[in-house]
């Protein structure tokens, strides 16, 4: 079996710095609206590093947070 090549150009940038996660939101409202799903996993919400971002969405938009489960699980779906 091969992999057809393919360009995934869907990051028009990505942005360093202190306090990026919650100072991005509005750039990200801009880009993808009132209705935004969040997918993450539970090795990033335990570690906190979603929480700024999660919680400065939630004051804007209709936020869906959706957790990944391990891929075993998802495994089993298919």
């Amino acid at each position: 079996m091969t992999l057809n090549s393919f360009n995934f150009n869907t990051t028009p940038g990505l942005r360093f710095g202190s306090d990026q996660a919650k100072a991005s939101c509005k750039e990200i409202i801009n880009k993808l609206g009132s209705r935004i799903l969040f997918i993450t996993d539970k090795g990033l919400m335990s570690l906190g590093l979603t929480k700024p971002t999660i919680d400065e969405l939630k004051k804007k938009v209709l936020l869906k947070c959706l957790i990944m489960l391990k891929l075993i699980l998802l495994k089993k779906l298919f």
